[in-house]
């Protein structure tokens, strides 16, 4: 093998060995009727915010958020224009 092409294969094995750093994901509270934090319909997108998320609880209105596990999030906001 020419030895020009030994650091583009090195390059290309560290590329796919060295995982790229997760990017926190946004994820909005969406039922203003309330509910379970751990109901991924409740939340835009449709998932369960993990430690790896941005977690915002912003919908206008008065409801609770029932935390029933052990629940994480990258980021927490709370309250929103109106609302308790």
């Amino acid at each position: 093998m020419p030895l020009s092409r030994r650091p583009v294969r090195l390059v290309l094995l560290l590329a796919f060995l060295c995982p790229l750093a997760a990017k926190a994901v946004p994820i909005a509270w969406n039922n203003a009727a309330g509910g379970n934090w751990n109901t991924a319909g409740n939340w835009n997108p449709a998932q369960v915010p993990t430690s790896a998320d941005d977690v915002s609880i912003t919908l206008a209105g008065t409801y609770t958020v029932t935390v029933d596990v052990n629940a994480a999030a990258n980021s927490l906001t709370l309250g929103g224009a109106s609302g308790t």
